[in-house]
């Protein structure tokens, strides 16, 4: 089958290749050392993961099991393929340092030699998370964030397969986030030793994820496709990922909710994986700030708001201020031809998330004025931006 299916005209290539049009032609990819590979395709699981464990050599692997995975077929299937998978199981949500200590304490007595993480973002940066904390030495929930904003460590690194059941992207990236909710302190380490060795995308194992978590994070990869399109520079391959991951969410993430629509749910797995196109790294000259991406980092640390429901809270707005730019307006323009949209971009994303059932305003996701003021002056800090733009974007 088709890994993707083209759904409006897309520009020629030849186009991007003018030699007047030199915008596109400025530009800087950087092979990053993260994933090995990605393996994708109706029903794989259980042979991708014999290959993969193979490959490691690994004899005793542990599996981070998302809790709402435990008693279904995938858990079922984990264990037939993996018999001798030690498998811990526990509520991974924002991932705090509880958690992931717990975590690297049962990998470190059942002695693993390989992570295996099955589940949505939260399961995956978990399983990052204790791999750190076993490189770090680390047996203290207390330790954690402070140890994150240190250098990364030198200590031996557990191997790590990832199949995600959600589209939010965790899987492919080099870095993790943790939380503690009681403080409201978040904190994210990057390092390459973090990236996944292997991906394994089969949609059989996204069949057991609540659908509204299906959908909203599915929006969070359409946020990652158009925000952080207009808010760069053109790039052709950057560009031309991102166009194509769009339009392949905004055709099948609403199909993907009918029966028997493994191939839309794979398509939409991919598609997440375009979206950021790891394991590249483009840049170009220009940009905008992507305030949908800043907005949920303290979104998440300070109000709790999954991550499942913060670009459908932000996406619309930011779009808006972005397309008030000169830069923005033509980048805009741009995807809205590509999409094959007779309205504005940020009033079809508005209308999109609320077609998937999904919170557009504050009130809709419980935030009062207290905390959307919170939430605005904590990313103005850490983004160097005017509070009160952040507030505009949150509705507030």
């Amino acid at each position: 089958m088709p890994l993707i299916q083209l759904r409006a005209p897309v520009r020629s290539a030849g186009a991007y290749f003018r030699d007047s049009d030199t915008k596109h032609m400025q530009g800087t990819i950087e092979f990053l050392p993260t994933v090995q590979r990605i393996r994708h395709g109706i029903g794989v699981l259980a042979e991708a993961l014999r290959e993969e464990i193979a490959a490691t050599g690994a004899v005793r692997p542990f599996a981070v099991l998302a809790r709402a995975l435990v008693g279904t077929p995938v858990e079922a299937a984990l264990r037939e393929a993996v018999p001798a998978c030690v498998v811990h199981s526990a509520s991974f949500e924002h991932v705090t340092p509880g958690a992931v200590i717990d975590a690297a304490r049962a990998a470190a007595g059942a002695n693993v030699d390989l992570v295996i993480a099955l589940g949505g973002g939260s399961a995956i940066d978990t399983a990052k998370g204790l791999r750190f904390a076993l490189a770090a030495g680390l047996d203290d929930p207390a330790a954690l964030l402070p140890a994150m904003g240190a250098a990364s460590p030198a200590g031996q690194w557990l191997a790590q397969i990832s199949v995600p059941t959600t589209l939010s992207g965790a899987e492919y990236t080099r870095s993790f986030s943790a939380t503690d909710r009681a403080r409201g302190d978040k904190r994210s380490h990057t390092a390459s030793p973090l990236a996944s060795r292997a991906i394994v995308y089969d949609p059989r194992v996204t069949l057991a994820t609540p659908e509204p978590l299906w959908l909203g994070s599915g929006f969070v990869a359409l946020d990652h496709a158009l925000e952080v399109y207009v808010a760069s520079g053109a790039h052709t391959v950057a560009d031309t990922l991102k166009r194509e991951a769009a339009r392949t969410l905004i055709e099948r993430l609403p199909r993907s909710r009918e029966a028997n629509t493994h191939e839309d749910r794979l398509a939409c797995q991919l598609a997440a994986w375009m979206a950021d196109h790891s394991p590249l790294r483009t840049r170009a000259p220009g940009g905008g700030v992507p305030w949908s991406h800043l907005l949920a980092y303290d979104l998440a640390a300070i109000a709790s708001v999954s991550y499942a429901v913060t670009a459908s809270l932000t996406l619309a707005n930011s779009l808006r201020l972005l397309a008030q730019t000169t830069a923005g307006a033509a980048r805009t323009r741009e995807l809205e031809a590509a999409i094959g949209l007779d309205e504005p971009l940020a009033d079809f994303v508005e209308a999109f998330a609320a077609g998937l059932g999904l919170p557009t305003t504050p009130a809709a996701a419980g935030l009062d004025a207290a905390t959307i003021g919170q939430v605005s002056e904590a990313a103005a800090r850490r983004g160097g931006v005017d509070p009160d733009t952040c507030r505009r974007v949150l509705g507030g």
